[in-house]
Formats: C-alpha cells, sequence, structure tokens
C-alpha cells in the first residue's frame, strides 16, 4: 500500500483520479447505505420500499452492464460517459432526498445503478492497463484503500450533519456534492487524451509517460 500510493501520487493522472474518486465516494456513500433508509423512514413508508430502492440499483446496475454503459461511452467517448455518468449519480440522488414520491425515489435508484455500471467498466480497463504489471496490484491496492477511508469518513460527516439539518436537507446537500466532484476529473491534466486513447496504444502507458515515477521504487 505504501508503494502504491507513492507511486499513485507521482502520477498526476492517477492522483487526479483517486482524489476525484475519494471525494464523490465521501459524499455518494451516505445517500445509499445511511441516508436512504432514514429517507424512507422519514416518508412513512414501509420497509419494502427500501427493498425496492436496493432493488432498482441492482436491476440499473445489470442492465447499465448489459449495454447502456458500452453505448454512452461510443456516443459521448469514454471521457464523457465516466464524467457524465459521476455527475448523473450525484444529480439522481439529490432528486431522492428531494423527493417525497416513493416510486420516484426507487426509479432514482434505478438511474444511480445505470449510471455506477458506467463509471465503473468505462476506464477501467485503461486505468488497469496503464498501469506497469509489476505495479498493479500494488497501485490498486492504495485506490481501494483511498475509497475504504471516503467509505468511512462520509458516513461519519453526514451523522454529524443530521444532527443540525433534516434528513431531506442533508440528501440533497449531499447528492449535490457528489455531482459537483465529478466536474474534478475536467482538472486532472491529460485525463480527457488518455481516455480517449485505444486500449492498444495505453498498455504500460504510465511507464513510459512517467519513468521517473518508478525508477525510485525499483525492487521494492
Amino acid at each position: 500500500v505504501r508503494v502504491g500510493l507513492r507511486v499513485n501520487w507521482a502520477i498526476p493522472i492517477e492522483r487526479g483520479w483517486v482524489v476525484c474518486n475519494f471525494i464523490g465516494a465521501l459524499f455518494m456513500v451516505p445517500c445509499v447505505a445511511l441516508l436512504a433508509p432514514l429517507k424512507v423512514q422519514s416518508l412513512g413508508l414501509s420497509a419494502a420500499w427500501l427493498g425496492g430502492c436496493e432493488a432498482g440499483m441492482s436491476l440499473g446496475l445489470l442492465v447499465g452492464s448489459l449495454g447502456p454503459a458500452a453505448w454512452w461511452a461510443r456516443a459521448h467517448g469514454r471521457f464523457g460517459a465516466r464524467v457524465g455518468g459521476a455527475a448523473l449519480t450525484g444529480l439522481a440522488l439529490a432528486l431522492a432526498g428531494f423527493t417525497g414520491d416513493a416510486r420516484v425515489l426507487v426509479a432514482c435508484f434505478a438511474v444511480v445503478g445505470v449510471c455506477a455500471a458506467t463509471t465503473t467498466l468505462v476506464g477501467k480497463t485503461h486505468r488497469m492497463l496503464a498501469r506497469p504489471l509489476a505495479y498493479r496490484a500494488r497501485m490498486s491496492a492504495a485506490a481501494i484503500m483511498t475509497i475504504q477511508v471516503s467509505q468511512t469518513l462520509g458516513p461519519a460527516i453526514a451523522g454529524i450533519a443530521l444532527t443540525h439539518w433534516s434528513v431531506r436537507v442533508v440528501y440533497v446537500v449531499f447528492g449535490l456534492l457528489s455531482a459537483a466532484s465529478a466536474l474534478g476529473f475536467f482538472l486532472v491534466p491529460g485525463f480527457r487524451a488518455f481516455m480517449a486513447l485505444e486500449h492498444a496504444e495505453v498498455d504500460g502507458w504510465y511507464g513510459k509517460r512517467y519513468p521517473g515515477a518508478f525508477e525510485a521504487l525499483r525492487g521494492a
């Protein structure tokens, strides 16, 4: 993990990717894990509607992975699909927090599922191929660890916010902040051009583009 963190931080694209994912998960995860049951409860709905939200998101993930994610990437490019998927996820969650209609709530989670399939699948192959083979496990471990930290901090921040504001307010704000985090990808140097490369071009790209990030860690 230590080596992975050092390498990830030394590569601008990877550093920006990790930071954007960290911030996005910080606000997205509480909307799905903590705030969803509180939202259902605040509307006076039965637990069956919470199950409906979870089923809607799972169905969205399945449907998204079967075609829409690939179509989105072809229609708008990998960069557009990755950023658009992350932004739409946040907006759907904000609507879930705002609505008082149970059917709209379930529909929002279905949209989140489709978007999650897109953000997970689009760019993942690029990211893995770009990492030198000897560092893939270490760089992946470091990236996963940062997400786990984010998933721990997010609910804690949401819990503190709930002591001051209503579920609806906190939910909407967290959804909008999650959507706003997607804009960070516009600030990541070279990210758009990187996502436009073909798979054959991106294989081992980090090692070729940023050899200095790995030289000091040879043999680690």
